[in-house]
């Protein structure tokens, strides 16, 4: 058997559900540790790829804690996470970003396992921090502008 629930009610518990997301969403910031950390971390996803495989994977693996370590430490202080993959317009970011990593990652190989050239990898890691940067901030703003969590 159910319980009715007066319109009132239901309009309440809507407003209760929009505040505490609201509440949420304002808990989410772009702190600049986080874009440096971010940011070296999939620089370093690119970097590492000239490396003979035992170091690679040692590397790989090292990243990959540092990652999971720095999503850590963010839950830890601001006690929310909000992925990147989320719906909305910040995912058409994200897709963007990956695909341009997927881009210099590409180029970057090629350019150190077909033509032996190692200062391909270097500027593709460059580029892809400062593409991590500034694509952390578009996506923040992004997100701040769909949840009206403000500037």
């Amino acid at each position: 058997m159910t319980e009715e629930i007066s319109p009132d009610d239901a309009a309440r518990a809507i407003d209760a559900a929009k505040q505490a997301s609201a509440t949420s969403a304002g808990k989410v910031v772009a702190p600049i540790w986080f874009d440096l950390a971010l940011s070296s971390i999939i620089a370093g996803m690119v970097l590492v790829l000239a490396l003979p495989i035992p170091f690679l994977n040692l590397a790989q693996l090292f990243l990959f804690g540092a990652l999971g370590l720095t999503v850590w430490l963010y839950r830890r202080r601001y006690g929310v996470w909000v992925s990147g993959w989320r719906a909305g317009k910040t995912r058409l970011i994200a897709l963007s970003l990956f695909v341009l990593y997927l881009g210099i990652l590409g180029v970057s190989l090629y350019s150190f396992h077909v033509l032996h050239l190692f200062w391909p990898m270097l500027v593709g890691a460059g580029v892809m921090f400062i593409l991590a940067m500034i694509g952390s901030r578009i996506w923040m703003a992004t997100y701040r502008a769909e949840t009206g969590t403000g500037s």
